[in-house]
């Protein structure tokens, strides 16, 4: 994580709740396949 950091720019949160808080744009994308609770978490 240290390494990609250090390419990639820092972008503000879209949702504008800490404007002054920056970080690297990386996104994660998932999608629902079965409806239902995790376990084996935390």
């Amino acid at each position: 994580m240290k390494a990609l950091v250090k390419y990639r720019a820092k972008v503000n949160l879209p949702d504008g709740l800490l404007p002054n808080y920056a970080t690297p744009g990386f996104a994660t994308y998932a999608e629902v396949v079965k409806e239902g609770i995790i376990n084996g978490w935390g």
